[in-house]
C-alpha cells in the first residue's frame, strides 16, 4: 500500500512509502514546537520506577548497565542501539533501530545510515 492522498506526507512516508498497516494518531499540547523539542531532548528516564522495571525484564536478571549523571532519552536510545534517521525541526523525528529482538541480548545491530 502507499499512502493516501489524504493524509499529511511525513519524513516517515518518505522514508518507507510502502507499508502493511498505518495508524495516525495527534494530541494536542499546550507548548511550542521549540518548547516540545527541547523537552524530548532533555528528558530524563533514569529515575522511573515503570521504564526501569521494563528494562530489568527485558534484561532478564542481568546486572543494569553503569551509567554516571543523569542521561537525556536521545542519549540512553543511542546507547541501546537506536539512531536517528530523520529530523526536520519542530515537526518530526524519526528514530529507527534493527535487531533480533526475540533474542534475550536483542541482537541490536548498531548501524550508522548515511546518505545515499
Amino acid at each position: 500500500m502507499t499512502p493516501d492522498s489524504r493524509c499529511t506526507s511525513t519524513k516517515l512516508d518518505e522514508l518507507m512509502p510502502d507499508w502493511n498497516v498505518r495508524s495516525a494518531h495527534s494530541i494536542e499540547i499546550a507548548a511550542s514546537a521549540q518548547a516540545i523539542e527541547t523537552a524530548i531532548g532533555e528528558m530524563n528516564f533514569t529515575d522511573s520506577k515503570v521504564i526501569n522495571f521494563l528494562f530489568t525484564l527485558r534484561r532478564f536478571g542481568r546486572k543494569k548497565p553503569e551509567t554516571t549523571g543523569t542521561v537525556s532519552l536521545r542519549e540512553s536510545m543511542q546507547r541501546a542501539g537506536f539512531i536517528e534517521i530523520a529530523h526536520v525541526e519542530r515537526s518530526e523525528i524519526v528514530i529507527g533501530v534493527a535487531g533480533r529482538f526475540w533474542r534475550p541480548d536483542s541482537g541490536i545491530d548498531h548501524c550508522h545510515f548515511t546518505d545515499a
